[in-house]
């Protein structure tokens, strides 16, 4: 057979390139030699395929098997050759982690590709059962360590503070900014708002609003005064682009022939859209990229149409080379940011969503994907995302408040690549570009009716006009439907609805919409559902969607106990806001597949079932502004699997039920402004995997659970802000030993600080402000050596400083000092004059 013969020479093929991949590439070598060490032990396996398999007339097994396994093979030749092309530099460190974990896809499909084979004998079974469990425990252990901490936006300062300053003597108060897409206009109207000089003065006063392309501005805009914003000049182009690329403001010395370079930089033509996304998708470090690099970049960009002035098309190009660096996947999920309407954020859930259950991927490679795309500037966080904020994503299978926008050019990127070579009526994704009263009519085709994803943005349909009858989308695995009311409008539900019966995700946001009984009928193979703003959704009751894994309702009326009843056994994200009810029903507790649960706002709930704490899958629960909850179920500590708990500001919680400490696997514990709150249970020591917790505003709480809390040996992060009842901390506060971060403000109780305070050796931020009555402080608070900022303002009762305790911190980490001006001088005395590690002092007037 000749596919047994092929697999032989393909099975060369992918050991000799794996062996290059050990040699050269790094990032991934650990990863290539257990793949290589995999091709080595079963290799007897391998001859015995090509021998026993070279029949005349194979079965039609064998025939699907040699084709699946010659397929593998291929696909991981492909793979490898990919990592030896990928650069190195910051901008592809999550590249390097969707490779590793593509690599380790392909060690275990591989292996389970032999585990088919019925001739093996049990050595050999062994053998790859323990190569199985090997690449599923590493597949759990790769993760976003090495991602991009932050993105931080260039602030065109100058440039601000000359509008400003300059109204020609008119007495203009308005100023407009005018210039084609990707200028700079957004990034320099933010840069204003956020001035701390121009915040010091307008405080809350100052508002910003994005306003869409789709209401007619042109009669407005003609009527005021406009301040034309320029491209950037030579200078500071090479600047912007040099910071994406090479993380300076200069082109690098080690660079081959730098003359390219600023020629790539050239044709970028000053505009600082294409100069960020073009420097950060040819991001690169020293050594990494020979002459040819460069030389290629700049000739595809001279491939595409001179930019003018307004030229938005041959701007569109120039950013689509970044574009076609990407692999095939990633391409796919940049054209997906499409479907989103402009100028608005999004919650990242309602993307992933699309990649998981549309798309196909993995729920870690869909967050990794997402990151990629934003640290190569394809899309925007408008908050600045941490590791840490990713890591949470990952194993919550929730992105919990991550939101994501696109600027305007690169979103009319997207729908351009999705329209690419295809008429409307033959394209797989139908996307309204702009808010629009009516269906656009090419979508009512047999053709049109082929797409998968669907995305409308509408708002005037009336009455009278109604949705077409003759919309019809059975092969639509999204929908998208963003619905305003203007008044006289249609307020039902699309009937076309009726007819997705593969679909998968479905997002509905809109103001006075209404559910019918009949909506989500026959949707069987829906997974994903997000309804916001829409009444109705008690209709919800007795649905049947047996597949159904993420629910999502916010902003909703009418939600009914029966909704609970009607849920899937699948379901891993339950997110409800504005629950009106006093108590869930003990079928809650049957949800096991449960990961996620957020009942936020739920004004009269009372009670949580006892049923609770068989959901033993739970990882995060949030319960905030619960104002009525008094008391948590007594079997709630057998939520073992439970990381993160908020409960901030259920006012009415007296206490935590005594099997609290079981919690073995909660790092985040959140109680702020808990108000009732008089104390903790003694078992709350046993909490050893807490890294945070928050009593902020917990006022009667009047102390910590003395010997236990010592254990909390993992504790990095301690808030006790305005614990106005806090009279004292236990001796053994000095055992937590990892706490980096303490807040104390406004502990008015406070009279003393423990002994054992200065064995705190990792504490980093220290905040005392505010604690009237502290008297003074422990002959061991010198011995703080990690501590970087210390707070300690309006201390009243503390009328000096003991230099003989506070001068031994003197050469330490101290870095910031906020106190009261009568103090300053005494802090100071304890510094040698000159002294180089002389700390900022922030303090004010008393």
């Amino acid at each position: 057979m000749a596919e047994a013969l092929i697999i032989g020479a393909a099975f060369n093929d992918l050991y000799a390139i794996l062996r290059d991949a050990v040699v050269q590439v790094a990032w991934c070598r650990k990863y290539c030699r257990a793949l290589q060490q995999d091709l080595d032990m079963h290799h007897p396996i391998f001859l015995q395929i090509c021998s026993n398999f070279h029949t005349p007339a194979p079965s039609d097994w064998e025939h699907r098997f040699l084709l699946g396994f010659l397929y593998k093979l291929g696909e991981g030749k492909s793979l490898v050759e990919s990592c030896l092309q990928l650069k190195f530099g910051w901008v592809n460190a999550v590249s390097r982690i969707r490779y590793s974990r593509k690599i380790l896809k392909l060690r275990e499909d591989i292996l389970q590709h032999l585990q088919q084979l019925s001739a093996l004998n049990t050595l050999q079974l062994q053998q790859i059962n323990i190569g199985l469990q090997d690449v599923r425990e590493q597949q759990g252990s790769c993760r976003s360590d090495g991602c991009p901490q932050e993105w931080q936006p260039i602030i065109a300062h100058k440039l601000g503070e000359s509008l400003l300053l300059s109204n020609n003597d008119k007495g203009h108060t308005i100023t407009i900014v005018e210039g084609m897409g990707g200028i700079g206009k957004t990034t320099l109207a933010l840069s204003i708002c956020k001035d701390p000089e121009i915040r010091g003065f307008f405080d809350d006063r100052i508002h910003f609003f994005c306003v869409s392309q789709s209401p007619d501005m042109k009669s407005l805009l003609s009527t005021i005064w406009k301040e034309v914003l320029d491209l950037l000049n030579e200078s500071n182009a090479e600047n912007l682009f040099c910071h994406w690329a090479f993380g300076q403001n200069f082109i690098p010395a080690w660079v081959e022939e730098p003359q390219v370079v600023k020629e790539v930089i050239s044709e970028c033509k000053g505009l600082p859209l294409a100069l960020r996304v073009i420097g950060t998708s040819l991001s690169t470090s020293a050594g990494q990229s020979p002459a040819t690099y460069w030389r290629v970049a700049r000739d595809k960009l001279r491939d595409a149409k001179p930019l003018g002035e307004y030229h938005k098309d041959a701007l569109l190009g120039r950013l689509r080379t970044s574009i076609d660096a990407l692999d095939p996947m990633l391409q796919e999920c940049f054209v997906d940011l499409g479907a989103y309407p402009e100028d608005s954020e999004w919650s990242t859930d309602a993307l992933l969503d699309v990649w998981v259950y549309v798309r196909g991927m993995e729920w870690v490679d869909a967050v990794l994907a997402l990151v990629e795309l934003a640290s190569r500037s394809l899309l925007d966080f408008p908050e600045i995302v941490t590791s840490v904020d990713i890591g949470h994503a990952l194993e919550s299978n929730r992105a919990g408040g991550l939101r994501f926008s696109q600027h305007d050019v690169m979103r009319d990127l997207a729908l351009q690549l999705g329209a690419k070579d295809h008429p409307p009526s033959h394209r797989k994704r139908l996307v309204m570009p702009r808010r629009s009263k009516n269906i656009p009519s090419d979508w009512q085709s047999e053709e049109a009716a082929m797409a998968e994803v669907i995305s409308i943005h509408t708002g005037g349909i009336t009455e009278e006009q109604g949705w077409p009858t003759s919309l019809a989308f059975p092969h639509a695995r999204m929908l998208f439907l963003q619905y305003f009311q203007d008044g006289f409008i249609n307020n039902d539900l699309p009937p076309f609805l009726s007819s997705m019966c593969r679909l998968k995700v479905l997002f509905i946001r809109g103001a006075g919409l209404t559910m019918a009984s009949s909506t989500f009928e026959g949707l069987f193979e829906l997974q994903s559902l997000h309804v916001e703003g829409v009444d109705g959704v008690s209709c919800l009751s007795g649905t049947n969607l047996p597949k159904l894994e993420k629910l999502r309702l916010i902003e909703v009326d009418e939600i009914r106990t029966s909704l609970i009843h009607g849920l899937s056994q699948y379901l891993k994200v339950l997110e409800v806001d504005g629950l009106e009810l006093e108590e869930l029903p003990e079928k809650l507790g049957e949800l096991r597949a449960l990961t996620y649960i957020s009942l936020s706002q739920c004004y009269q709930l009372i009670n949580l079932p006892q049923s609770f704490g068989d959901l033993n899958n739970l990882h995060t629960l949030a319960l905030y502004y619960c104002f009525s909850l008094s008391h948590l179920p007594t079997r709630f500590g057998l939520l073992v699997a439970l990381k993160k708990l908020d409960m901030s500001w259920c006012k009415c919680l007296q206490d935590l039920p005594e099997d609290f400490g079981c919690l073995v696997s909660l790092e985040i514990l959140i109680l702020a402004n808990c108000r009732s709150l008089k104390e903790l249970p003694q078992c709350f020591g046993w909490l050893n995997n807490l890294k945070e917790l928050d009593l902020s505003g917990c006022e009667k709480l009047k102390g910590l659970p003395g010997i236990n809390v010592g254990q909390l040996g993992r504790l990095k992060k301690l808030d006790l802000s305005h614990c106005f009842g806090m009279e004292k901390l236990p001796e053994s506060f000095g055992n937590l030993h990892g706490l980096e971060h303490l807040m104390m403000k406004d502990c008015t109780s406070l009279r003393h600080l423990p002994v054992s305070f200065g064995e705190l050796r990792s504490l980093q931020y220290l905040s005392l402000d505010w604690c009237r009555r502290l008297q003074d402080l422990p002959v061991s608070f010198g011995q703080l050596s990690g501590l970087r900022t210390l707070k300690m303002r309006k201390l009243w009762t503390l009328k000096s400083l003991p230099a003989a305790i506070l001068g031994r911190l003197v050469g330490g980490s101290l870095e910031r000092v906020e106190c009261n001006e009568r103090l300053v001088p005494h802090w100071k005395a304890l510094y040698p004059p000159s002294h180089p590690a002389l700390p900022k002092f922030n303090g004010e007037v008393a």
